[in-house]
């Protein structure tokens, strides 16, 4: 869901603070962010796929969770609707932009010492009706946690949002993207398993009521 405190459109600066009530703003486009977790569930493997699907035990709590090895780049590959609201994150400087970050649990008992990291990376490309789905995805999206240090088994990770360029993004088309622990990256360098929860994408929207 969306909150709306503050924007700018026209020639003034406005803020809605009545949150429960509808405001008409003609011929106005009003611009916000929004956020989207998929699953690591949702995913099919890749060409050197992780370990397979896992519940893992926490203590009370359980997260579903697929580990992926430190010493090679195991990837998995999913389809992503993007929403008929979706915008350009960069509006067309550099080609069309989200940002996203994985989540991710620490499954080994041995922690990250000082220093240790991981590193994960995402790439996309998008194909409309009538384009063939075998798209090839752009440049990688890489998101590295350079020092996990202080985390200990079970503990969940957020990676910092990172902007990733989708190949022909567009709105409301389908995007293919791969995801996989960059093992050969200088932050990788926490020799043990790290269970990929899923990953988080953020994404600019236009509000206009196209129902």
């Amino acid at each position: 869901a969306c909150i709306l405190t503050t924007e700018s459109y026209g020639a003034g600066t406005y803020t809605l603070v009545d949150k429960t009530s509808t405001q008409t703003l003609t011929g106005k486009t009003v611009t916000v962010s929004d956020t989207e977790f998929i699953p690591v569930a949702w995913m099919i493997d890749g060409a050197a796929a992780p370990d397979a699907l896992a519940t893992v035990d926490l203590g009370t709590r359980q997260v579903k969770a697929r580990t992926f090895a430190a010493d090679s780049s195991e990837d998995l590959e999913f389809f992503w609707q993007a929403p008929a609201d979706i915008a350009d994150g960069d509006s067309g400087t550099a080609g069309f932009q989200v940002k996203w970050r994985p989540v991710y649990v620490i499954t080994h008992a041995t922690a990250p010492a000082s220093g240790e990291g991981v590193t994960f990376a995402l790439a996309s490309c998008s194909s409309g009706d009538g384009d063939t789905g075998n798209c090839t995805v752009g440049d990688d999206s890489v998101v590295a946690y350079a020092d996990l240090d202080g985390h200990a088994q079970y503990d969940v990770v957020y990676g910092t949002y990172t902007a990733m360029t989708v190949t022909d993004g567009a709105a409301g088309e389908a995007w293919m993207m791969k995801v996989y622990r960059d093992h050969d990256h200088a932050s990788d360098d926490y020799a043990q398993v790290v269970g990929l929860i899923g990953i988080e994408v953020k994404y600019v929207k236009n509000m206009t009521n196209g129902y």
